[in-house]
């Protein structure tokens, strides 16, 4: 197999035999394969390939998505397992296609949204990664012209400053966030592809969110950190849910929206502000999260 090139910022990326328009980076694609260690004899432990592996594929893609990725992504978020199939082609300064990775039968096993902070000025970019079941690579010379890839949605593209969050029952002081981690959610793997005899869905894993805001602000939120974790009145009763809401540049439209179920407090830590534009001093606020549902507008 000749070696795989390093992909580049053109390459174009197929789903299903449809263009994935904003993709700003593409990394993985590797096909390897596992060693084995063998039991110790005589001081020393034998090594062996056992199965060819193929490694994610990682997507870095602009706000916002559109199909085929934007279904497929909004599905994983939902516990749904679809397999599709697609090709990343890597392209010359003039559009020819050079080579090809050609993977199937391929699995969303994790999505990152970007975390967002009022003093960004770049872009929101999320982060798909997806396992392949196998993968061919090809290198090709003298192909046909490949044509661009897409920019449909660059107008409305959202940049990671132009955000608006909001938890219910908290709506002011939430709006006060300086910035909100990125959440990562990964499907728990008890099979290669994500699933189980049990629960052939899958399971999904949520990362913690954390944001930050004046200390100034921060009355609600103490009273609802004293009232979950210091009174222990932590029920599902007294969760909550949030949004968080990718704005355009004029921040008059939602580009995309992401609802979070089942948050609840369980940290609260006083820290200097990064920024002196932000004030003196912040807290930083860690909440679980259950559930994500991400939309596009």
């Amino acid at each position: 197999m000749p070696p795989r090139p390093r992909f580049q910022h053109a390459d174009v990326v197929q789903i299903d035999g449809i263009d994935v328009p904003n993709v700003e980076s593409i990394t993985g694609g590797d096909v390897f394969g596992e060693v084995i260690v063998e039991p110790p004899e005589r001081r020393r432990s034998g090594k062996h390939i056992g199965t060819v592996r193929y490694s994610p594929i990682v997507l870095d893609v602009g706000l916002p998505l559109t199909d085929p990725l934007g279904e497929w992504v909004t599905d994983m978020l939902e516990g749904t397992i679809l397999r599709k199939s697609g090709a990343v082609i890597t392209v010359d300064e003039q559009g020819q296609e050079r080579s090809r990775l050609e993977f199937r039968s391929a699995v969303i096993t994790e999505v990152t949204l970007p975390a967002v902070d009022v003093v960004a000025n770049d872009a929101a970019r999320l982060r798909v990664s997806i396992q392949p079941e196998s993968a061919t690579f090809t290198s090709k010379s003298g192909a046909g012209p490949i044509p661009s890839p897409s920019t449909v949605g660059r107008q409305k593209r959202a940049l990671r400053s132009n955000f608006q969050f909001e938890i219910s029952g908290l709506a002011r002081a939430s709006s006060l966030a300086t910035e909100v981690s990125s959440i990562v959610i990964r499907r728990l793997a008890g099979a290669p592809d994500g699933s189980s005899p049990s629960d052939p869905a899958g399971v999904l894993d949520i990362s913690n969110v954390t944001i930050k805001i004046p200390e100034s602000g921060s009355a609600d939120f103490l009273g609802w950190f004293d009232e979950f974790v210091v009174r222990a009145d932590s029920g599902a009763a007294t969760e909550r849910s949030a949004i968080l809401t990718f704005l355009d540049q004029g921040r008059r439209n939602v580009i995309a929206r992401v609802d979070l179920a089942g948050v609840g407090i369980f940290r609260i830590a006083r820290q200097r502000a990064s920024s002196s534009v932000l004030g003196s001093s912040q807290l930083s606020v860690e909440m679980y999260c259950e559930a994500v549902r991400l939309s596009w507008i």
